[in-house]
C-alpha cells in the first residue's frame, strides 16, 4: 500500500523567526488579555538581532480591535525605524486567519524590495527633472 506524501512548499517565514506575544482579543473586539510591550520589544530586540529587515505582524481577532495590532507598529516604528512594518489590521482587515496572515508575510516579504525600487525611481525621476505635481493636482480638483 502507498502512503500519501504531502509536499509542503517552504515556509515564507522560518520557524526560527516567528515570536510570539501575549495578547488576547476576542471575536468580539474585547481585550482579554493586555498586550505585553516588554515582550514586544524583546522579541523586536531579537528579530532585529537576527537582522531581519522587514516584521510582520497578525494577530488572531485584530480585525475585530486591531488597537494591540497598532502598538506592535508603532513600538516597532520606535524600536526598529529601519525595518519595514506590515500590519494585518492594515493590509487584510479581515476573517480568515491564514489568509491575512499570509498576505501581510508576503507584504513583508516583497516590501523593502518595493520600497527601495521606488525610492530609486523617485531618484532617478528628480535627477532628470520630473516634479511631483500630484498635490497641485489635488488642490485644483478639490
Amino acid at each position: 500500500m502507498r502512503s500519501s506524501r504531502l509536499n509542503k512548499p517552504e515556509p515564507i517565514v522560518p520557524p526560527e523567526l516567528i515570536r510570539g506575544v501575549a495578547e488576547r482579543v476576542d471575536v468580539e473586539g474585547e481585550v482579554i488579555v493586555a498586550l505585553d510591550e516588554d515582550g514586544v520589544i524583546a522579541a523586536i530586540d531579537e528579530l532585529v538581532a537576527a537582522g531581519v529587515e522587514a516584521i510582520a505582524v497578525s494577530f488572531l481577532w485584530s480585525f475585530a480591535n486591531d488597537a494591540h495590532e497598532r502598538r506592535v507598529g508603532a513600538l516597532l516604528r520606535e524600536h526598529a525605524p529601519g525595518v519595514f512594518v506590515s500590519l494585518s489590521c492594515e493590509l487584510a482587515p479581515v476573517l480568515g486567519e491564514y489568509e491575512r496572515t499570509s498576505s501581510t508575510a508576503l507584504n513583508a516579504y516583497i516590501g523593502p524590495r518595493v520600497a527601495s525600487y521606488l525610492a530609486g525611481l523617485e531618484r532617478e525621476l528628480q535627477t532628470e527633472g520630473l516634479q511631483d505635481r500630484s498635490t497641485s493636482c489635488r488642490r485644483a480638483a478639490g
